[in-house]
């Protein structure tokens, strides 16, 4: 190890890896020498076959030992060819463990809760309203299915916050979920420390709080005498009653705190959907069959809930129907196909490392043809022949596949590192199933390439025994050496095609206009806690005085604040009434998206403004009912008319009488991906005088635009916000083009990913062409010498070298081409703004491809045309 250590240090990585192949081959071949020395006397020599029973008892004892010890050596002993092949199986194979560590992890492995495959999301849809899924729950809902429903053993409902933890260090902004008592039941797990949060806490209204382990470890020191003590959540003091397992990230790995969540079930409401729910179906209930029983219960909603909830409207007008969903499939989501593709294409890495190998192998084997000769001569039959080769193979895979899963290793800790943020991501890792993966990649490498000397057919005994170094070769021997490089050629052009596509949709959604300028806006988002703010009215003005000092600050423009800023996530809305358009009795009208800012958001955030005017701090102050409406709303409301001066109806009229007055038009902003279609949106006055209509203002989303670099005045805001409250932590401070960075980290994620694996196979394409051509030259040395000798010119030579390798290049080209058109369709829905069999890319790749194939050709092309005729017919 210090001496691994000490090489790397020194910089030399390929004496490392070289170092590292050679000592477990010596340790290999020690352990195998101590076998056989335990075994039964034999010789220590491997038999070279002869007919009768003994060879079968070779193959069984200790002679299959000595012929796994001489194929170590024989490796030992040519530690070019050795090097070469366990680095090429190693990076193979390393990116094929990873990769499927990442996959296993993600997609095949259960759930981290026992009998996960019994856990269920319970979403719901509004064919009525256009909405196919994300209709989470209500409390009147969950009230109604935990009496009703025979298919769960347990339900639970949840909702997220956002919270400022204080007191002891420094404050931090952290993720709560407020759970009901029943969810441990439904997840099946137990605290590390302490208890759950049970029934009794909530009905005697009990403040207290279970820490995960992260923040248990982080804040805390690991204090096993945490529980007891308390904690300051938004000023409130809650009593810490248990610390989570290590590993528990439910709903996400986020998630710092869990809390009670209230449900008075003598208050019943349908309410809107604004938790989340989930299920432990019973034994032997699949989802389908909880899904009919909860939709043969919806009916019953309005007879369950009291009159006034709304319940007739939703069930009859709105038409909600139930869906219940695997827990993995909703976890892991539209990541699943990503995935997929990212395992299929580093298979493509392993086939054609495979193929180079194998090409090194056969050149092996035609060196040793007059060995391989003299062992048929003697007896030696197929099986034992087979035995002979696959020893070999499978020593260097087996080699290989050691340090491929070090590699692995190490390209899975830079994924966590630095990777996106995927679904389970913090579950991957080596386990016993990559280990597992890795022997069966290794093994299955071993035979592909180990298996082609004797696929390939033997020569004649006398021809064998006859064949000298340096003689001329006929076309048949290199038939399957270039067949291999064609395929890699073809794979390698696949890859290249599959990674510009990518490449492609991401320069297109970078330069996608996102609706607004990202360009010097920096953005936070900025809690104030009910203790300290009880009143609207009062936070309001907090808020309203902290713009004011913001815009006061050396290099700031402008400065805004939302509900919501772009790319949120949050689709929360009402529907919208146009005056003068009646609503058909037994509809809902169309809900668009709300958005409360204040004066100056629009404009900090450089929207587009493309008709009328924008809301100004009177329309907030005098509550003037001005409205601002997205291109979109006009498009669904008003096509080819003005729509400034119309009067819009938001929310339900049985309890808000407001009308509002649209004096502006602005584009459309996406809500969760930049590629979203545009959902219709209206803007509202945010921070009234008296703060007592419209949403809670406590937790705001601020946009600054900056004179200079954003970043350079998060000191100065922050010190700002602390000279007011020193408890108020600042949360998601970032530039908005980190944000739109941060949006498309996915995608950039896949492609570089496929871009590495298709560099690799790049640069595998063009060592096999180069090595099959050299090997060419090198055969045909006294032949070239001669056509030099009879008057052949350097040129002629080059031309009928370069003939050979550019022949091996254009089918391997055509077959890549032909391959892409049927393979790049998978990457369809990963694709944005180009098409799968773009012309433009197939060619510019092909066309790189076969740049680099010449490159490779060449060079050994014009080291034949300097052969000298003296030296080659010596």
């Amino acid at each position: 190890a210090s001496r691994l250590q000490d090489t790397l240090g020194a910089g030399r990585p390929v004496r490392a890896v070289s170092f590292v192949a050679r000592e477990f081959l010596g340790a290999l071949l020690g352990a195998l020498k101590a076998r056989v020395a335990r075994g039964s006397p034999r010789s220590a020599h491997p038999p070279l076959g002869g007919p009768g029973g003994g060879r079968s008892r070779d193959l069984l004892g200790a002679g299959h030992l000595a012929e796994i010890r001489f194929a170590v050596r024989r490796l030992r002993r040519s530690p070019v060819f050795t090097v070469a092949a366990v680095l090429t199986l190693a990076l193979g194979i390393g990116a094929n463990s990873a990769v499927f560590s990442v996959v296993d992890g993600i997609i095949l492995s259960p759930l981290p809760y026992p009998e996960s495959d019994r856990l269920v999301w319970l979403d719901h849809a509004a064919d009525g309203i256009n909405v196919e899924s994300g209709l989470d729950m209500t409390t009147g809902l969950y009230i109604h299915y935990g009496r009703t429903a025979r298919s769960f053993e347990h339900i639970a409902i949840w909702s997220e916050r956002v919270a400022n933890l204080t007191g002891g260090a420094e404050p931090e902004r952290v993720q709560i979920a407020l759970v009901t008592p029943s969810l441990p039941r439904v997840l099946g797990v137990s605290p590390l420390v302490g208890r759950w949060p049970d029934d009794a806490d909530v009905e005697s209204g009990s403040a207290v709080a279970v820490l995960s382990h992260g923040l248990w470890t982080r804040r805390y020191g690991s204090d096993p005498g945490i529980v007891g003590r308390t904690v300051q959540l938004d000023g409130v003091t809650l009593d810490v009653v248990g610390v989570a397992p290590s590993g528990l990230a439910f709903p996400d790995q986020r998630t710092e705190l869990w809390i009670p969540l209230v449900v008075d079930a003598d208050q019943q409401r349908l309410g809107s959907f604004d938790v989340r729910g989930i299920g432990r179906l019973h034994p032997d209930v699949s989802h389908r069959d909880a899904q009919s029983e909860l939709n043969a219960l919806i009916p019953s909603l309005p007879e369950a809930l009291p009159e006034g909830t709304g319940a007739r409207s939703v069930v009859e007008d709105a038409r909600l129907r139930s869906l219940v969903v695997p827990m993995r499939d909703r976890v892991v989501g539209d990541v699943r196909r990503t995935l997929w593709i990212l395992l299929g294409t580093v298979g493509f890495v392993l086939l054609i490392a495979c193929a180079n190998v194998a090409n090194l192998f056969l050149v092996r084997a035609d060196a040793r043809a007059r060995e391989t000769a003299v062992r048929r001569a003697l007896g030696a039959g197929r099986k034992r022949m087979a035995v002979h080769f696959l020893t070999e193979s499978t020593v260097l895979a087996l080699t290989g596949g050691v340090l491929g899963l070090l590699l692995a290793a190490g390209g899975i800790r830079l994924l966590l590192a630095i990777g996106p943020d995927l679904p389970r991501l913090h579950e991957v890792g080596i386990d016993y199933r990559a280990a597992a993966f890795t022997a069966a990649a290794s093994v299955l490498a071993s035979l592909l390439f180990g298996a082609l000397p004797l696929l390939r057919g033997n020569p004649a005994l006398v021809t064998a025994l006859n064949h000298g170094r340096g003689t001329t070769t006929g076309r048949a021997r290199f038939r399957s050496r270039n067949a291999l490089v064609v395929s890699q050629v073809a794979l390698a052009l696949i890859l290249l095609i599959g990674s510009g596509l990518m490449a492609r949709t991401y320069w297109n959604l970078s330069t996608l206009d996102p609706g607004f300028r990202s360009e010097g806006v920096l953005t936070f988002e900025l809690g104030l806690p009910v203790s300290k703010f009880p009143d609207r009215a009062g936070a309001a003005l907090f808020h309203r005085d902290l713009l004011d000092r913001l815009q006061s600050l050396p290099g700031v423009i402008s400065v805004g604040a939302a509900t919501c800023l772009p790319l949120c996530g949050s689709w929360a809305g009402n529907p919208l009434e146009v005056d003068g358009v009646p609503v058909p009795e037994g509809t809902v009208p169309p809900v668009v998206a709300t958005r409360r800012v204040t004066a100056g958001y629009i404009e900090t955030l450089g929207v587009p403004v493309l008709l009328g005017r924008t809301l100004a701090r009177s329309d907030q102050e005098h509550r003037t009912g001005a409205a601002v409406v997205s291109a979109e709303t006009v498009a669904r409301y008003w096509p080819g008319e003005d729509p400034l001066g119309r009067r819009v109806h938001y929310g339900s009229g049985a309890t808000d009488s407001t009308w509002y007055t649209v004096v502006g038009v602005v584009g459309n902003i996406p809500v969760r991906e930049p590629t979203d279609d545009p959902v219709p949106a209206i803007y509202l006055p945010l921070l009234h005088t008296d703060g007592t209509r419209g949403p809670d203002p406590r937790t705001l989303g601020y946009v600054v635009r900056t004179a200079g670099t954003p970043l350079d005045l998060a000191s100065a805001i922050r010190a700002e916000i602390w000279s007011r409250d020193p408890d108020l932590p600042i949360a998601g401070l970032r530039t908005a083009s980190q944000m739109l960075t941060l949006a498309n980290a996915r995608t950039a994620f896949t492609m570089v990913l496929l871009s590495i694996a298709a560099v690799v196979a790049l640069l595998l394409g063009a060592i096999g062409i180069y090595g099959v051509v050299s090997y060419a030259v090198s055969q045909r040395t006294r032949e070239i010498g001669v056509r030099i000798a009879l008057g052949a010119r350097s040129a002629d030579v080059r031309r009928m070298v370069l003939r050979q390798g550019t022949g091996i290049a254009a089918l391997g080209v055509v077959g890549g081409l032909a391959g892409s058109v049927v393979l790049t369709r998978l990457l369809g829905s990963l694709l944005y703004g180009v098409s799968p069999t773009d012309p433009l890319t197939f060619a510019v790749l092909a066309g790189l491809l076969s740049g680099v194939m010449l490159l490779a050709t060449y060079l050994p092309a014009r080291r034949a045309s300097e052969i000298a005729p003296q030296e080659a017919l010596k």
